[in-house]
This record gives C-alpha cells, sequence and structure tokens, in this order.
C-alpha cells in the first residue's frame, strides 16, 4: 500500500513541478473590485501599443462589471454599453461615438482576429478604473475598479494569490487532460433526440466509502465530475484522494450536516488536503445553512441537487446530481437518457 501511495503521489508531484513561468503564460486573469470572476486564455492576454493599454472585448462580459459588450457582424460596430452610457466603435469606418454621438478619440485594434479596445480609456467613460498587476507566481492579472473595492492594489494581489493559484491549477490540469482526454477534464454531450432536449448534467461526488468504484465508474465511461471531501474523510483515505487527483479529477470540500464550525472544518479540511497534494481547493459543497456560516469559499447548494431519474425526464435545462452511494445505476440512467455531461464549476449556479 505505501509503494502504491507513493507512486501516485509521485504522479501529482509530477504535474505539480511544471514551470510557474510556462503556466504564467497560457492565461490571466480579471478582476472586479476585490473579486476575480473569470480566467481567459493568454492567447488573447492585454498588451500595450503606443503607451495604450490594449484588451480584448471579452473582459467587459466579467460579472459584477456592469459593462456589455456586443458585436454586430452585419453592421460591423462594436459596443459596449451599461445603464445609461455606451461606446459605440463602427470597424469599418475607424470611428467611435459615444450615447450623446460624439466623436471619441478611440480606436481598436485587430490581432489574430482578435478586436482590442483601449481599456483603460473606455472603463474610465464607464466610471471604472484598471490596473494591470503581477501575480508573484507570474500571472497577469486586468483588475477593474469602481471606487467600492477595499483593498488597494498591493494587498490585492496578496489576498488573491491562493485563488489565483487554484485558477491557475485548474486550467493547467485542464489543458493536460485535453492531450490525453482523460475523463476530469472532458466534456461530454450525448445524440439528441429531436423531439426531446436532455439536460445538461454536473455530477458531485460524496461518500469516501464508495467513491473508489464512482470514480472507476466515471473514468471507464468519460464522464468529468467533482469529488467532495469531509476534513475527516481526506485524513483517513489518502490513498482514495490521490488517486482521485491522479485521474485527472477536481477535488472539492464539504462537510457533515452536524459539523458545529463549519468554517474551521473546511479550512481543516484544506490543510490536510495542502499536505496530502500540496494543494488547496476553495470549492465547497453545503447545505443552506452551512453556507451562511463561510467565507472565502465559493459554495454550492446541496439543494441544487436532482435524483438522476429526474434529471434524465428534464427537457433542457441544467441539473447537479449528486452520486454518494452505488452510482452504477444512476450513470445507467442519465447514459440512457443521452445528457450532456459537463465539469461542474464554482461558477456553474
Amino acid at each position: 500500500m505505501k509503494k502504491r501511495i507513493a507512486l501516485l503521489l509521485a504522479l501529482v508531484l509530477a504535474f505539480a513541478l511544471l514551470s510557474p513561468l510556462a503556466q504564467a503564460a497560457d492565461l490571466y486573469f480579471v478582476a472586479v473590485n476585490d473579486t476575480v470572476p473569470l480566467t481567459l486564455s493568454g492567447d488573447s492576454a492585454p498588451f500595450y501599443s503606443g503607451g495604450e493599454l490594449y484588451a480584448s472585448r471579452a473582459v467587459f462580459s466579467v460579472s459584477g462589471l456592469g459593462i456589455t459588450p456586443s458585436y454586430n457582424e452585419t453592421g460591423k460596430t462594436l459596443t459596449l454599453f451599461a445603464r445609461s452610457s455606451r461606446i459605440v466603435f463602427y470597424l469599418d469606418d475607424n470611428r467611435t461615438v459615444d450615447e450623446t454621438g460624439a466623436e471619441l478619440s478611440l480606436s481598436v485594434i485587430r490581432k489574430n482576429g482578435v478586436i482590442y479596445v483601449p481599456v483603460a480609456a473606455c472603463a474610465e467613460h464607464f466610471g471604472r478604473s484598471v490596473s494591470y498587476l503581477t501575480s508573484s507566481d507570474g500571472y497577469r492579472v486586468l483588475r477593474f475598479t469602481s471606487g467600492s473595492q477595499v483593498y488597494d492594489d498591493s494587498l490585492f494581489m496578496e489576498k488573491a494569490a491562493n485563488l489565483i493559484a487554484y485558477r491557475a491549477s485548474q486550467y493547467q490540469n485542464e489543458q493536460s487532460s485535453g492531450a490525453s482526454d482523460p475523463p476530469g477534464g472532458q466534456e461530454q454531450t450525448g445524440q439528441n433526440d429531436p423531439q426531446h432536449d436532455p439536460a445538461t448534467v454536473y455530477i458531485a461526488v460524496t461518500g469516501a466509502e464508495t467513491m473508489e468504484r464512482t470514480l472507476s465508474l466515471l473514468s471507464a465511461r468519460g464522464i468529468p465530475a467533482v469529488f467532495f471531501f469531509t476534513e475527516d474523510e481526506i485524513k483517513a483515505n489518502a490513498e482514495l484522494v490521490l488517486s482521485v487527483r491522479a485521474a485527472g479529477y477536481p477535488i472539492g470540500l464539504t462537510a457533515s450536516t452536524g459539523e458545529a464550525d463549519v468554517q474551521a472544518s473546511l479550512d481543516r479540511a484544506n490543510e490536510a488536503l495542502d499536505d496530502l497534494l500540496c494543494y488547496k481547493t476553495l470549492f465547497a459543497l453545503l447545505t443552506r445553512a452551512q453556507i451562511a456560516e463561510v467565507s472565502g469559499y465559493f459554495t454550492l447548494s446541496r439543494s441544487y441537487a436532482s435524483a438522476a431519474s429526474n434529471a434524465a425526464k428534464m427537457d433542457g435545462g441544467k441539473a447537479l446530481v449528486l452520486l454518494s452511494g452505488d452510482a452504477y445505476n444512476s450513470l445507467n440512467t442519465l447514459r440512457d437518457a443521452k445528457v450532456r455531461f459537463r465539469r461542474l464549476r464554482e461558477t456553474t449556479y
């Protein structure tokens, strides 16, 4: 058993030892005030031109910013708009106007098929400021602030360090998964019945006593999922946790229903996970009452969960299915219904 744990740990550490600088080149983060709601691929990263910072229109789609981008292919216009303000870029005419029709001295840059806009000037038009920051690990962060932020740029980067590292780890795992198509990062789509639009299903796995069997079933069928462990389960099932991680599946945390201090329990579980994998997670599956007791985690409520039989009958929409016992029949039910399996993420619900 010790040899097996050592082998699994070696596999996990092999992923962890990837060069941080190489990883940092692959993605960047978009922050709004004191949150980091968006991760984007580095192939469309912001850049400076003529002393001006340019970013793709995708950064303005970030939640909480209050600005919406809209591209009109027919009219060749790119519009950024908020409740009472807007900027319209007429791409063919190289002309830009605001909500009053007044001309603005702003222009876009096209690069590799992506449209980039002068992000600081655009943000200022909507009453936001922009900072382009770099984390201690070399990851780039484009931070929008509206004046309601709590932390200055320096302290914000300290506070966001763990979250950025977590998001970067997720991204790198998915990139690695894409090359060899392991189950943890794969997205499966069923063949649709033209008279029935199947549900999009997200799988959360709990209950360490049956996880090994569930892991085997999910891996064999190429179904994505997230495995949620309690503090005690991590400490008592090192080999299982290592097996889940080595198979490419993300790990989250959960707490027992009668847990007296949920926040402390999650924090201790994260420490146990860090001791075992040199890795922490911010994803937690909890009851509604427990969610009210914690902060600093991406929380998913158990109340969203549907039985596999109900998810199989859904006409479209999305369903969270918890697998906490023998998963064989549930997975067969979902497979027969040709549901679309998708990776569960912090922002799914």
